[in-house]
């Protein structure tokens, strides 16, 4: 994992805003959505990188990733699989370096 990615994507698209992206992973598909949540690497820091995070679709953004019954909505995404993301508001991008 790269610790410097995932604080970029953490600053740049999570913590100021839930901004629409695009993921791309790594077997080629392209998921949509904001981002909800996401899992640390280390639970006693949020200083450092991220296992994974949590997609839902726009439409969902206010569901906090889960519905009225408790279930997961959306999607966990392990951060090995990402390939890259992209602001769909601006079209940067960030690639994940492995």
């Amino acid at each position: 994992m790269n610790e410097g990615t995932s604080r970029k994507i953490w600053e740049e698209y999570f913590k100021d805003s839930d901004r629409l992206v695009e993921v791309t992973l790594n077997d080629g598909r392209k998921l949509s959505g904001v981002f909800v949540s996401f899992i640390p690497d280390n639970f006693n820091t949020v200083k450092t990188g991220y296992l994974g995070w949590h997609l839902v679709k726009e439409s969902q953004r206010w569901t906090v990733g889960i519905d009225p019954f408790g279930f997961l909505v959306g999607e966990i995404i392990n951060e090995a699989n990402i390939v890259s993301v992209k602001s769909l508001s601006d079209n940067t991008i960030i690639h994940f370096v492995r």
